[in-house]
Parts: structure tokens; C-alpha cells; sequence
């Protein structure tokens, strides 16, 4: 990289950075100035486009989403991170809760705006807010929903015992199948929260422990032989690992509070 491009580069990144941590607009608009002088490129100045355009509140930012190809929601939702009001949090779930609602493989747009918008959701979430998540987490669609997945990943971060048999639940009640990718992380998140705020294992896993299915396969046919009281209840087996996977974790929490997170991955 000859020294000049390499010099503008870090210029523009010294800028944007600058830009996402200034309060005041005359300084948001003498740095997007220097930053638009720099003649930088799409992604970069869509980037501080967002980050001016944060100023003036989440409510413009998501109309800028709507407005824009997909590639480009994940770059101006990253402009949404840190401390959030509660008005502006509930605007973002509740736009998330609509594209949520119509997203799936054959939607591709709104699968990858629905998927940054979750993203930026995460970076803003915190304890206080809790409460709030819930809720979309109570009404959002899992099965075909790749933008679930940092949803319920902020819950397992923040919750507690609640949140984790609220998420068991919704796994168990899925008819269709959830893709999350590595479950990996989500065990040791859950595990991390769960050995911070329980003391023991709560009962509804005790409950899941004690099903034989947990303990042994059952294949199709020998499930629908089997008594209903040694079942897991989930209604996709698919969904089993996923299930089984946060149900071992949060009974094993307490256990494995000062091991290294790694040991998880035996389980998943």
C-alpha cells in the first residue's frame, strides 16, 4: 500500500472514529465534512452518513435502513451502539418484532436488515432493559429466523433462570426447525449467567433432567410408542440438540462456575 493511501486510511479511520463519539452537531458536521473530504469509499461514508444521521435519533436511522439495499443495513445499523433511552429501544424491537414477522430463506432483504437490526439491539442491550426484551422474545418467530439468534443470545446474557426456561420453552414449541449457528456460544453464555446469578439447579430443569429422553435416543418410531411423561416436550425433534444443549448447560452451571468456558463444548 503506497504511504499516502496508507496515511488516508488511517486518517479516515481516526475521523470516524471520532465522529461515533462526539455529542455536539457543530463537531458532528465539521468531522463529517473532513470525513466526505477525504473522498473515502461507499461503505465508509455510508458509515459516517449513519453516524451524523444517528444524531437526530434510531427513528431516522431505521427509515434509512428501509431505504437501502440489504448489503448496506448492517453498515448503518453499526452506527446504533451504547447506551440507548428506553423509547428509542422499544422503537427498535418493535420495528425488529415487523421484519421479524416476514423473514425467512425466500426473503432475503429482510432476513439481513431484520439480522443487523437484532445485532444493533445487542450492542445496546443492558440489564435495564430487560424486561422489554422479553417481550419480543415471547413474540418473535425462531424457525426460519436467522435474526433470533442475537436476540436470544442478549437474553441469555442478561437474564436469569426465567429467561432460561422461557427459552427452552419457545425451543420446545417450535413445529419447524431453528437454525442457530454456533450453539457453542450460547452454552457459555448461558452457562457464564447462569453461574453468576443461581445458587442451584432450578426446578424446571431438574424436571427435564429426570425425562428419560434426556438420558436415552428415541428414534421416531419408538417416540410415538412411548409414554408422553418420558419424553422431552419438544414438538420438532429436530430441535432436540438445541434443547438438550441449554437444558445440560444450566444444570451443569453451578458445577463448572470457576472452569474454563471451554469445557461446554464436550456437551453441544
Amino acid at each position: 500500500m503506497p504511504k499516502d493511501t496508507a496515511t488516508r486510511a488511517l486518517r479516515e479511520f481516526a475521523l470516524l472514529k471520532a465522529l461515533a463519539a462526539t455529542e455536539t452537531l457543530p463537531e458532528v458536521e465539521a468531522l463529517f465534512a473532513e470525513v466526505t473530504g477525504l473522498r473515502p469509499r461507499r461503505r465508509a461514508r455510508l458509515f459516517a452518513e449513519s453516524l451524523r444521521r444517528r444524531r437526530h435519533g434510531v427513528e431516522d436511522l431505521l427509515r434509512t435502513v428501509q431505504g437501502h439495499r440489504k448489503e448496506d443495513a448492517d453498515v448503518i445499523t453499526h452506527a446504533i451502539s451504547g447506551r440507548v433511552g428506553a423509547g428509542e429501544f422499544d422503537l427498535m424491537l418493535a420495528t425488529y418484532e415487523e421484519w421479524n414477522k416476514v423473514e425467512d430463506e425466500t426473503a432475503p432483504a429482510v432476513q439481513m436488515k431484520a439480522t443487523a437490526l437484532a445485532g444493533a439491539i445487542s450492542r445496546c442491550m443492558n440489564k435495564s432493559l430487560l424486561l422489554r426484551l422479553r417481550g419480543t422474545v415471547t413474540r418473535m418467530q425462531l424457525a426460519g429466523a436467522d435474526s433470533s439468534r442475537p436476540i436470544i443470545l442478549s437474553l441469555l446474557k442478561f437474564g436469569n433462570k426465567r429467561d432460561v426456561q422461557l427459552v427452552l420453552d419457545r425451543i420446545a414449541n417450535e413445529r419447524f426447525p431453528i437454525y442457530f449457528r454456533n450453539h457453542t456460544e450460547l452454552g457459555r453464555t448461558l452457562m457464564k449467567r447462569m453461574a453468576e446469578v443461581e445458587s442451584s439447579v432450578p426446578m424446571f430443569v431438574s424436571t427435564i433432567v429426570g425425562k428419560r429422553e434426556f438420558w436415552e435416543y428415541f428414534p421416531a418410531e419408538e417416540r410415538a410408542k412411548a409414554q408422553p411423561g418420558d419424553l422431552l416436550s419438544i414438538k420438532d425433534v429436530s430441535n432436540r440438540s438445541l434443547y438438550y444443549s441449554h437444558a445440560c448447560l444450566t444444570a451443569v452451571s453451578r458445577k463448572w462456575k470457576n472452569a474454563p468456558p471451554r469445557s461446554a463444548r464436550s456437551f453441544m
